[in-house]
C-alpha cells in the first residue's frame, strides 16, 4: 500500500514538476507531486517501478510537463521549500 505525505510549501522555493524519486540503495520509488490548483504538494512512496511511473504520468498530464523527470539522488534536494502538515 503507499504511503503519502501531505507537505505545506513555500511559493518561492517549492519544486514545480513532477519528479519520481528513486534513491540509491533503496528498493523503493517515491513520486513527488508539485502544488497543483489550491493542491498542496505531496509525496507518495511505491513499491513498485511501474505504479510509480502511472502515477507521475497521471500527474504530468494534469501539469502540462512533458517528461517524468527521475533522480537517483539520496540528499533530497527536492523537499526544499516544503514542511509535512
Amino acid at each position: 500500500m503507499a504511503k503519502r505525505v501531505s507537505y505545506t510549501y513555500d511559493k518561492s522555493s517549492v519544486l514545480t514538476q513532477v519528479l519520481i524519486i528513486w534513491p540509491q540503495n533503496r528498493a523503493e520509488y517515491f513520486v513527488y507531486c508539485p502544488p497543483i490548483g489550491a493542491e498542496n504538494p505531496w509525496v507518495e512512496e511505491f513499491a513498485d517501478y511501474d505504479d510509480a511511473v502511472a502515477a507521475a504520468s497521471h500527474l504530468i498530464a494534469r501539469t502540462g510537463q512533458r517528461h517524468v523527470q527521475l533522480t537517483r539522488d539520496t540528499t533530497p534536494w527536492w523537499l526544499t521549500g516544503l514542511e509535512p502538515a
